[in-house]
């Protein structure tokens, strides 16, 4: 299932244009470097801001400090679905190994 899900993950990655603001493993580019993030980020936390990043700014330190670190660019919300959200959590996991 681990599998499946970082395939179906990798798919959301790519056809939402996350590699326009992020890489894995490639270094920072808008956004943060995504290898490791599973490591540096809780799963919960990371489901949180995937399924709308202006509820943490503000009130999260963690998003306060992504904003001030991308120059005030802020991650919008790509209205992802529960199960998009945990794809791309496994596939974050998966490509950071």
């Amino acid at each position: 299932a681990q599998a499946q899900d970082a395939k179906k993950g990798k798919s959301v990655y790519e056809s939402r244009g996350c590699g326009a603001c992020h890489t894995i493993g490639k270094g920072k580019l808008a956004g943060p470097d995504l290898k490791g993030v599973t490591e540096r980020r809780s799963a919960d936390w990371l489901k949180r801001w995937l399924h709308n990043p202006a509820d943490l700014i503000g009130s999260d330190s963690i998003a306060n400090a992504l904003v001030v670190e991308a120059k005030n660019v802020k991650m919008p919300n790509l209205k992802l679905s529960d199960s998009d959200i945990a794809a791309l959590v496994a596939y974050f996991a998966d490509a950071s190994k």
